[in-house]
């Protein structure tokens, strides 16, 4: 069986979907169960680009599919930046960096981290590190929470 790579931003992969499964559902040639079968046997590699735009029903719809993927040899990689997702755009939601690792550990997966900024110069680099230094990550994390 041939593996096929598939990259796509979260928005982007659920308009497809949507638009899909709409054809397919209103002519009743298919469950919503088995729509989702059928997707899921077919990918096998999943990349998520902008990870802190993503929202939890979001994460939430794609999940099964993401699961079965890891559990036949699949696999997810997912970027995205902590910091950017206090913008909280499309209602994306910080905490599920830590959700997914947790809901995935028996998967063995490896987190990194980019120690090279290639897109702003030192002093940009270093007032945002200090911005989001240790004591004000929790009292950040608390205004996003709410």
């Amino acid at each position: 069986m041939k593996s096929r790579i598939v990259s796509f931003s979260i928005p982007l992969i659920l308009q497809e979907l949507n638009t899909h499964a709409h054809i397919l559902i209103d002519d009743e040639k298919f469950s919503v169960a088995e729509l989702y079968y059928r997707i899921a046997t077919r990918l096998r590699h999943y990349l998520i680009d902008e990870f802190q735009d993503t929202n939890g029903l979001q994460w939430k719809n794609i999940f099964p599919m993401v699961e079965e993927a890891l559990s036949s040899g699949g696999s997810l990689f997912y970027v995205g930046d902590k910091k950017q997702a206090i913008y909280r755009f499309r209602g994306g939601d910080v905490s599920l960096f830590d959700s997914v690792q947790d809901n995935l550990q028996h998967f063995s997966l490896k987190h990194g981290s980019l120690i090279t900024n290639y897109r702003s110069q030192k002093e940009i680099v270093q007032f945002n590190n200090e911005i989001f230094s240790s004591k004000l990550t929790s009292c950040i994390a608390l205004a996003v929470d709410k």
